[in-house]
């Protein structure tokens, strides 16, 4: 179960990692390639805390890093819920990219 805690300290870990991204000074996080890091970082650490925890649902770890990206990603053009819909469904292709390339046990190479 996500509990109020586990949303913030993996908001808290994507947030560290932003900051390391951010001592590049050409980063942004309103490039593309800013958000595909915020995506990359976001289910590594939604990743690492599912077996901190003892394993969230996939549903719950997908909840989780929609959460997570659609506070620190904006689509202006978009409502709050539909840029959720957005993300999720980018989460689900990149999760299902992973699996093709990497098999399901990618998942278990994710640093605790």
């Amino acid at each position: 179960m996500i509990t109020p805690e586990t949303l913030l300290k993996v908001k808290n870990d994507v947030l560290a990692t932003i900051d390391i991204f951010k001592q590049n000074k050409d980063w942004s996080i309103e490039s593309i390639n800013g958000k595909v890091d915020i995506l990359q970082a976001t289910i590594l650490e939604v990743e690492k805390t599912s077996k901190e925890v003892g394993g969230l649902s996939s549903a719950e770890k997908k909840q989780l890093a929609v959460d997570i990206i659609n506070s620190l990603v904006n689509i202006p053009i978009l409502p709050e819920w539909i840029e959720a819909k957005v993300i999720e469904y980018v989460i689900d292709i990149v999760i299902a990219l992973m699996n093709k390339w990497f098999g399901h046990l990618w998942v278990n190479k994710v640093p605790a």
